[in-house]
């Protein structure tokens, strides 16, 4: 037997789970004469382990943090204390506590805000060294400008305007859209935008995106938000080809509007429109215009008034040919007479190789016109007329009169 002093003594307990037990007889001695013996038990209890992987953790605003403690002794009591916070950007702390540390945090400020605990186990009434546990907290994110509904052009590039609280930084986008046959689909980047396309002939179209902002890359995110993306037709205009026109004409133009707008109006030239607001109608030259190149616009309404899409419009260009100069030569019929016993004359016109025509006596002979007057027999006036086409088939004429 182990004699023990009064003074008392150390008791170490080797096991890290147990309870160790040591039994203990107490005795007095006088004149070396021993006292009755009492026995005792003595249990010693070992000193609790935290057994949690980390202590140095992550969490992301407006989300609920929960850490367990875990011990080597599963009777382990474990009390904890807020130790460091900035109050004045966190919110949802709580001072003190046993068991699970459940927390609401709310993190208002633009940076990653810490918050310490110290965690004490104990294992009845015997407490270990407390152990530090410093949460990371994510800023809060939201959107801080963001419309329900947003309008685009069809086939012109856009871009959400989207705004987070407190300008925070490394914010990306993940979205996804509606049913549509536009063009846009699921993704994620770091802003909102595309191309779309409204396919459907002279209505409005519309996608519904449902976007998430995220913090670095995903760690976070924050509360979606529904954007009506509303794609207006661009309208469309086909003016159809024309010709050339001679001096002197009128041309008709015809425009097509195949999308979007149901009506316009036409400008350009210095000449006059039977119709302005027909989508065909008829041009009628100025004479100032003649032998120069002329371009006429219609332009569509704009379908969308008011909102981004420009207005449409189309061109056709068209050159008014100059009527070319035509004279009949050598004056055949001074006093416009001729008498039925003369001879047949020749007739020549300038420019060469037009056509003489006459109610009668005109006659084609060997490439060579002439005028006979037994055939035109007495009588008249008589009208001849020289036509000439050049080469845009422009005619002109001169006359001259016999009797």
């Amino acid at each position: 037997m182990e004699l023990i002093t009064p003074l008392g003594f150390t008791a170490v307990n080797n096991s890290s789970t147990e309870d160790n037990v040591a039994n203990i007889s107490v005795f007095s001695t006088a004149n070396n004469c021993e006292g009755p013996i009492k026995t005792f038990e003595v249990r010693v209890k070992p000193i609790p382990t935290l057994t949690n992987e980390s202590f140095n953790l992550e969490t992301c605003s407006n989300e609920t943090f929960s850490f367990t403690p875990t011990s080597n002794i599963p009777s382990t009591q474990f009390d904890w204390e807020l130790i460091s916070v900035d109050s004045s950007v966190v919110s949802g702390t709580v001072n003190s506590g046993t068991g699970e540390i459940s927390l609401d945090l709310i993190n208002t400020s633009s940076e990653y805000q810490e918050i310490i605990y110290e965690i004490t186990p104990s294992n009845q009434g015997c407490s270990a060294e407390p152990e530090t546990l410093t949460i990371s907290l994510a800023p809060e994110i939201s959107f801080e400008t963001i419309e329900s509904e947003y309008v685009v052009c069809s086939g012109q590039e856009f871009t959400l305007p989207l705004t987070i609280n407190n300008n925070l930084e490394n914010i990306s986008y993940i979205w996804t859209v509606s049913n549509n046959n536009s063009g846009a689909n699921d993704s994620t980047a770091s802003i909102v935008g595309g191309t779309l396309t409204n396919s459907i002939s002279g209505r409005k179209d519309t996608v519904v995106y449902t976007i998430t902002p995220i913090l670095d890359g995903g760690s976070c995110s924050g509360d979606s938000k529904q954007v009506r993306v509303i794609i207006n037709p661009n309208a469309e205009i086909d003016i159809e080809p024309v010709s050339d026109i001679c001096e002197g004409e009128n041309i008709i133009v015809i425009a097509n509007l195949i999308n979007g707008a149901s009506s316009g109006s036409w400008s350009g030239g210095n000449g006059q429109f039977t119709s302005l607001t027909s989508t065909q109608t008829t041009y009628i030259p100025d004479e100032s215009e003649y032998g120069e190149e002329v371009t006429l616009r219609y332009t569509a309404n704009d379908p969308d008034q008011a909102g981004p899409c420009s207005t449409s419009y189309a061109e056709v260009t068209f050159f008014i040919d100059l009527l070319p100069i035509v004279s009949i030569l050598g004056n055949p019929f001074p006093g416009n007479l001729y008498c039925v016993e003369n001879d047949r004359i020749e007739l020549n016109g300038s420019p060469a190789g037009g056509i003489f025509k006459g109610s009668t006596g005109v006659v084609l002979e060997d490439g060579q016109y002439y005028f006979d007057p037994v055939l035109a027999t007495v009588g008249g006036p008589y009208t001849i007329t020289y036509d000439y086409t050049n080469e845009n088939n422009c005619t002109n004429s001169a006359e001259t009169i016999v009797r």
